[in-house]
């Protein structure tokens, strides 16, 4: 009963990470800061392609999970599944919310573009903690740190500066959001792993099993 009551939460915790990386995702990419460096890609490639954000991030996700399987499996689960659905359903109803929104000044944009910024690397921390399968680019660089024994917010700020390459070279533009995501996004998602611990501490301090840390 007590295990079941922790999956449930791991599973509560799971959702909210993955739709605030949804939220992040269309509230960066809102703003003419474009997002950070993996939105910027998708964006790109929307551009270039005609095809939606959504299904450029199902495809960049089909992608990355052929590399993740051919190193390491274990690390797909219930959430690698989960991730680009509730992803998705995060970006289209923040996109919902946003058609009602005037952004009527300069300063309102900026602060838009790094709201997002910012959630989305909360998001991704969160999701990477809860550790129920993770998805194909946050599985990827665990994969990169762990073989390469090297810092996992480094290998995020490594992997988001060659996203910007591509997406610039893509658009043949240089978006400012990405620029700053690159050098934000790594320690946040180290910030919001490193401070996950308290609410597995207070569901212990609560009789529940703590199931939670990586």
């Amino acid at each position: 009963m007590k295990h079941n009551k922790n999956m449930l939460f791991q599973f509560g915790i799971l959702i909210i990470g993955v739709y605030l990386m949804g939220v992040g995702t269309s509230l960066s990419l809102s703003s003419t800061l474009s997002g950070d460096a993996v939105a910027f890609l998708w964006d790109a490639c929307s551009t270039k392609t005609g095809l939606t954000v959504e299904m450029i991030n199902t495809i960049f996700t089909i992608l990355l999970l052929t590399i993740v399987v051919k190193f390491d499996i274990t690390k797909l689960g219930i959430g690698t599944l989960m991730c680009p659905i509730i992803q998705n359903f995060g970006i289209w109803t923040t996109n919902l919310m946003l058609s009602t929104i005037s952004i009527t000044s300069g300063i309102m944009d900026i602060a838009i573009g790094l709201i997002g910024i910012s959630i989305l690397s909360v998001g991704c921390g969160i999701f990477a903690y809860v550790n129920l399968g993770i998805s194909a680019y946050l599985g990827m660089g665990k994969i990169i740190s762990e073989k390469l024994n090297i810092n996992y917010g480094l290998v995020i700020v490594i992997t988001d500066g060659l996203c910007f390459i591509f997406a610039a070279i893509l658009s043949q533009s240089i978006a400012i959001g990405p620029l700053i995501a690159t050098c934000i996004s790594g320690p946040l998602i180290d910030l919001t792993m490193r401070s996950m611990p308290v609410f597995s501490k207070y569901r212990k301090g609560k009789n529940y099993e703590n199931n939670i840390s990586m």
